[in-house]
């Protein structure tokens, strides 16, 4: 097998760099709001949280497709940006990764278009970004890591 070409680091997006519980909280009962589905409750809300596109569907939107939602996400996810907490301290944590010539990698259940406007948002510009519409299963499955790890060049058996 082929050695690591450096070390790295993985990085969650949500509850780690960035928070955005709320805004995607607002985002869904805007959704909800603009197809006529009924408003999504904050304790039916925490039980599905972070599960991605597909599980916001059969929760939710039943009759809407991945790329309807994905896209009503990303052209509006902008409006509920107020309710999004940056942690100010991922640009430099990046910053220092890199001087140490360590690669960095996000993964997150959002979708990649819509996690890539996130990390603008917080000034955050990984090496690699995985996201929840990059691999077949999203977290909790092992999907994200092992194409992060993949392209970063790091072998699993080092990670």
């Amino acid at each position: 097998m082929s050695e690591s070409k450096r070390p790295a680091v993985i990085f969650d997006l949500d509850g780690v760099l960035v928070e955005t519980y709320e805004a995607w909280f607002h985002l869904l009962n805007d959704t909800a709001a603009h197809w006529g589905y009924p408003p999504i409750s904050t304790d039916v809300y925490r039980d599905i949280w972070g599960q991605g596109i597909q599980a916001d569907i059969e929760r939710f939107f039943h009759g809407r497709t991945v790329p309807e939602i994905e896209t009503y996400y990303r052209e509006h996810f902008k409006d509920h940006r107020e309710h999004m907490i940056v942690f100010p301290e991922g640009p430099q944590i990046f910053e220092r990764l890199r001087e140490q010539n360590r690669g960095v990698a996000v993964i997150t259940n959002t979708a990649r278009l819509q996690a890539i406007e996130v990390l603008q948002i917080a000034g955050l510009s990984p090496d690699i970004l995985v996201g929840g519409t990059d691999v077949p299963n999203s977290k909790p499955a092992p999907d994200m890591i092992f194409k992060a790890c993949e392209e970063l060049g790091v072998r699993k058996e080092d990670s």
